[in-house]
């Protein structure tokens, strides 16, 4: 399903997914019912961009690309693939319905043996 987002000081929608400014018209939309297409306009919704850090690292034949900020993780078969998933699952984490429960941080002891 598209999902655009409306610039009230603009006649142009955003592409949420393809995150490119397009510009529709109402017989555009009007179109796209008609035809059954799904899409969904948000409007009064400002878009923020935010800076997470990364941590990559390989296990196995894959590479691991680990939020440290949110406890979202992807993975890819080369490091730029895995940030690009990484950067797509951050995206869909925040998107509604936002997750409610956040998961409670605990400390634990543990013995290590120092020879």
């Amino acid at each position: 399903m598209d999902t655009y987002v409306v610039d009230t000081h603009a006649l142009a929608l955003t592409h949420i997914a393809q995150k490119k400014r397009v510009t529709v018209t109402i017989e555009k939309l009007l179109e796209k019912i008609n035809q059954g297409d799904e899409f969904t306009i948000l409007i009064g919704v400002t878009i923020m961009k935010q800076t997470f850090t990364a941590r990559v690292f390989q296990e196995g034949n894959w590479f691991v690309a680990q939020c440290l900020e949110v406890d979202v993780a992807s993975q890819g078969e080369n490091e730029a693939e895995a940030l690009s998933n990484l950067q797509e699952a951050l995206e869909l984490h925040f998107e509604p319905p936002r997750a409610m429960i956040i998961p409670e941080l605990q400390k634990i002891e543990v013995e290590i043996n120092a020879a």
